[in-house]
C-alpha cells in the first residue's frame, strides 16, 4: 500500500505493561471493519434478490397475449415487449453479478477474520505471560527488600555487640557474646536467604525482560499486519463498491439501449400508413346500400298524394291515432 504519515506501530503503545488499551483499540478496529464488510455483503445479497424479483415480474408481465392491431403500431408494441424481455435479461445478469461480488466479499472477510484471530491470540498470550512474570517480579522485589533490611539489621546488631563488649561485666560479656554468636548465625542465615532471593529476583527480571521483548516484537508485527489488513479492507471495499456502481451503470446503459430500440419503432408508426394498411386488408367495398324508394301498387290510378285524406286528430292519445289510421285505411279501400 501507499506510504503514510502515521502508522499503527508508532501510535498504539502504553507505558504500563499491565495495560492492553492499544491492543484493544486495534482489535476493535478489525472487528468494526469485519462488521462493515458483513453489512455490505448483506446489502449486495438483498440487491441481487430484488433484481431477481424484478426480472420475474417483468417476465410474468411480458407473457400476456398480444392483441392484433395491424400496422406500425402492432410492430412497435411487439418490439417494446421484446425489448422488455431484453431488459429483464440485463437485470438478471446484474443480479448474478451482485451475488458474485457478495461471494467474493464473504471470502475476503473470512480470510481477514482468520488472520486477525491468529495474531490476536498470539500477542494476547505473550502479553498475559509478561504480565504474570512482571507481577512475580514485583512480589519478589518486596521479598528482596525485606531480606535486605533483615540482613542489614543483623549486621548492625553484631557490630554493636562487638563494639561495646569491653565496657561490660563478665556475666554481661557472656550474654553479649551469646547475642553476638546468635547475631552472626542470623547474619549468615539472612545472607543466604538474601542471596537466594536476590538471585531469584534477578532471574525473574531477566525473564520478564525477555518476555516483554518477545511481546513487543510480536505487538509490532501485529500493528504492521493489522494496518496492512485495514488498508486491504478499505481498498477491496472501495473496489467492490466501484464494481457495484459499474453494474448499475451498465444495466442502465443496456436498459436505455432497449428503450432506444423501442423508440425507433414508435417513430416508424405512421397514423396514415396504419389506417391505409387496415383499409387495404379488410375493406368491404365503397358502394353504399341502394336508396330505398316507395313503390305503389299498379292498380292504383291516382297517387295517394293527390287524394284528400281524412284529418287526424291532434290529440296525442294513442286511441285517436288508432281510429284515424283505421279511417284512412277504409277510405283507401273504398276507392
Amino acid at each position: 500500500m501507499g506510504r503514510h504519515n502515521k502508522s499503527f506501530v508508532e501510535n498504539f503503545w502504553v507505558e504500563d505493561i499491565n495495560s492492553s488499551s492499544g491492543f484493544d483499540v486495534l482489535c476493535a478496529r478489525m472487528r468494526d471493519g469485519r462488521k462493515l464488510c458483513k453489512e455490505i455483503d448483506d446489502y449486495l445479497r438483498q440487491r441481487s434478490k430484488i433484481e431477481t424479483q424484478y426480472v420475474k415480474e417483468l417476465q410474468k408481465l411480458n407473457k400476456q397475449d398480444n392483441k392484433e392491431d395491424l400496422g406500425g403500431l402492432e410492430i412497435a408494441w411487439r418490439e417494446m415487449k421484446q425489448q422488455t424481455e431484453r431488459i429483464a435479461h440485463h437485470h438478471d445478469l446484474a443480479a448474478k453479478q451482485f451475488l458474485n461480488v457478495a461471494n467474493e466479499l464473504t471470502l475476503f472477510n473470512t480470510e481477514q477474520k482468520k488472520v486477525t484471530k491468529e495474531w490476536e491470540d498470539k500477542v494476547s498470550k505473550l502479553h498475559s505471560a509478561a504480565k504474570n512474570t512482571y507481577a512475580k517480579v514485583n512480589n519478589q522485589q518486596k521479598v528482596y527488600v525485606s531480606k535486605y533490611d533483615e540482613n542489614s539489621s543483623a549486621q548492625a546488631a553484631l557490630k554493636y555487640n562487638e563494639k561495646h563488649s569491653g565496657n561490660i561485666t563478665p556475666k554481661e560479656m557472656d550474654k553479649t557474646r551469646t547475642k553476638a554468636d546468635k547475631a552472626r548465625d542470623e547474619l549468615e542465615k539472612n545472607r543466604y536467604f538474601f542471596l537466594y532471593h536476590d538471585t531469584l529476583y534477578q532471574n525473574l527480571v531477566k525473564q520478564v525482560q525477555e518476555e516483554m521483548s518477545t511481546w513487543e516484537k510480536e505487538m509490532s508485527g501485529l500493528c504492521k499486519k493489522f494496518q496492512d489488513l485495514d488498508e486491504q479492507r478499505i481498498d477491496h471495499l472501495r473496489d467492490y463498491l466501484w464494481k457495484c456502481t459499474n453494474i448499475d451503470s451498465q444495466a442502465n446503459v443496456d436498459h436505455d439501449q432497449c428503450c432506444e430500440m423501442s423508440d425507433l419503432y414508435w417513430k416508424k408508426c405512421d397514423i396514415d400508413n396504419d389506417i391505409d394498411h387496415f383499409i387495404t386488408r379488410f375493406k368491404t367495398g365503397n358502394r353504399h346500400p341502394a336508396r330505398v324508394e316507395y313503390k305503389g301498387h299498379t292498380k292504383i290510378s291516382t297517387p295517394v298524394s293527390n287524394r284528400r285524406l281524412p284529418s287526424i286528430p291532434n290529440s296525442g292519445s294513442h286511441i285517436y291515432a288508432d281510429v284515424s289510421l283505421t279511417c284512412l285505411i277504409c277510405a283507401i279501400a273504398n276507392e
